[in-house]
């Protein structure tokens, strides 16, 4: 039989639920700060960095509490964080634009919105790429373009 002692919380579960909140909270605030599109373009050095960060943060989050308590207090800590922030961006616009989950105009009637590609620390390479890949080569054929909520690159041709 299963020893019960390994699924009781050794630490605290307040502490544990602050320390699940903290590090959701600055890993927000950091994936916020890299920019949509480039988080979306998710490349053999980003999944690396993220694997790295899970595992430096795994011990933070448990305090080195290997029970099943813990973990599955983290874990719910976790998910109900992520479900309370898609609640607060579906009733709240102002928290949504907070989140940055709007849409970013990028072109506008052939004419590019450099100060929106810098903020999204998105390239006029990278940009020019998305068009090609969508079969446009010249950006006065373009009426409209967005940055989307998941960083994928939507186009709104003339005609």
């Amino acid at each position: 039989m299963a020893d019960i002692a390994n699924f009781m919380p050794q630490v605290s579960p307040l502490l544990t639920i602050l320390h699940a909140v903290v590090i959701y909270l600055f890993l927000l605030l950091a994936f916020r700060i890299m920019g949509r599109y480039e988080f979306a373009q998710i490349s053999p050095l980003d999944l690396v960095l993220l694997l790295i960060i899970s595992e430096s943060i795994s011990n933070a989050l448990a305090m080195g509490d290997t029970s099943l308590g813990t973990a599955i207090i983290s874990a719910g800590t976790l998910l109900s964080l992520t479900l309370g922030m898609t609640i607060l961006k579906y009733k709240f616009p102002w928290f949504r634009r907070l989140m940055g989950a709007v849409n970013v105009k990028v072109i506008d009637h052939g004419e590019i919105n450099m100060r929106a590609l810098r903020r999204e620390l998105m390239t006029l390479g990278d940009l020019m790429g998305e068009l090609r890949e969508k079969g446009i080569d010249d950006i006065k054929k373009v009426k409209a373009a967005y940055i989307e909520e998941d960083g994928d690159v939507s186009v709104i041709p003339y005609g």
